[in-house]
Order: structure tokens, then C-alpha cells, then sequence
């Protein structure tokens, strides 16, 4: 077992109270809008199953770029107000700051699945050739983040996830950015 794996166990044990827990439908809220991987009960997994919308509860790259962009506008919005009174040339990095601590709790607090590391690691990537001022080449990502997530947890390979994971990212980039 990789150090990973052990926080990850270690931080889903140790997470605060939710915030929903005066609600019926907690652990729906949970897994929703806190990505907690939150076990549901009987009758809301068949109401899943029978619309045929289970797979929404996933916590997908998609979930940690929007909480990276979020993040981003929030620091650069701070940083543009900052910029009305005093003029660091440190300002520029808000947004990346912003959006790679944003997408770095996101997906701590989900623990650390598969998806969420990949996609962390892409955007982390992809932030630092913002703040070159280079392009980002997206297979290059791709393959960056593959190794990453190979070195920080070899266990993970074997799994479904890592290879649904990277085979689906895999071909839209090989699709849309290397025709």
C-alpha cells in the first residue's frame, strides 16, 4: 500500500460532521455537492438505478476543472480589486493559485479517486504553462499525468478506474487533438 492510500483511508475516516446531517436525503447531499462517498439507502439507489442517472453521483475530472476555474475567478477577482490600490507583480499568479488549491481540496475532499487525481495533476500542469506563457500540448498532459499517477500510486493501475479513467481521457485527446 502506497502512502496515498493510507491518507485517503485515513482522511475519509477523519472528516468532519456533514453539514446536512439534520436531512433526510444526507447522504445524497453528501455524495452531491460535498463529493463524499457517502452510502446510499436502498430506495434512492433504486430511484438512481431506475432513471438511470447513478452515474452523475461519479466524481469526474469535469467536477475538479470547474472547481479549478471557480477557484481561479475568485482569486483573480480578488487580485483585480487588490490591483485598484497596489501593483505586485505577484498579482498575476492569483488565478493559478486559485484554481490549483481549489481543484487540490476538491479532490481531497472526495479522497483522492483515480479521476481526481488525473485531472489535479493535468491542471496543475496546465496552470504552470499559463504561468510560462506557453501552450499547453494536451497529450503531453495526458502522458505527464498518467506517469504521475503510475509513480504516486502503482496499486492503482490494476484497477477498472485507472483504466477507464485513462483510456477515455486517451481517446478524446487523441481525438480532438490529434487528427
Amino acid at each position: 500500500r502506497t502512502v496515498l492510500y493510507v491518507k485517503r483511508k485515513v482522511a475519509l475516516k477523519s472528516r468532519g460532521p456533514s453539514p446536512f446531517a439534520n436531512s433526510s436525503n444526507q447522504a445524497f447531499l453528501d455524495r452531491v455537492v460535498l463529493g463524499r462517498a457517502t452510502e446510499l439507502n436502498e430506495t434512492q439507489n433504486q430511484l438512481l438505478r431506475n432513471t438511470g442517472t447513478r452515474h452523475l453521483l461519479a466524481i469526474s475530472g469535469l467536477h475538479v476543472g470547474l472547481m479549478s476555474a471557480l477557484g481561479a475567478l475568485a482569486l483573480s477577482a480578488i487580485g483585480r480589486l487588490t490591483a485598484l490600490f497596489w501593483r505586485p507583480r505577484a498579482l498575476v499568479l492569483l488565478p493559478a493559485v486559485g484554481g490549483c488549491l481549489s481543484a487540490l481540496l476538491y479532490a481531497s475532499n472526495a479522497g483522492f479517486p483515480t479521476s481526481t487525481i488525473r485531472a489535479t495533476c493535468m491542471l496543475f500542469l496546465a496552470w504552470c504553462c499559463w504561468l510560462f506563457g506557453r501552450r499547453p500540448q494536451p497529450w503531453r498532459l495526458f502522458c505527464l499525468a498518467l506517469i504521475f499517477c503510475a509513480l504516486l500510486a502503482p496499486e492503482r493501475i490494476k484497477t477498472l478506474s485507472f483504466g477507464l479513467s485513462f483510456s477515455a481521457l486517451g481517446v478524446l485527446v487523441f481525438s480532438f487533438f490529434l487528427r
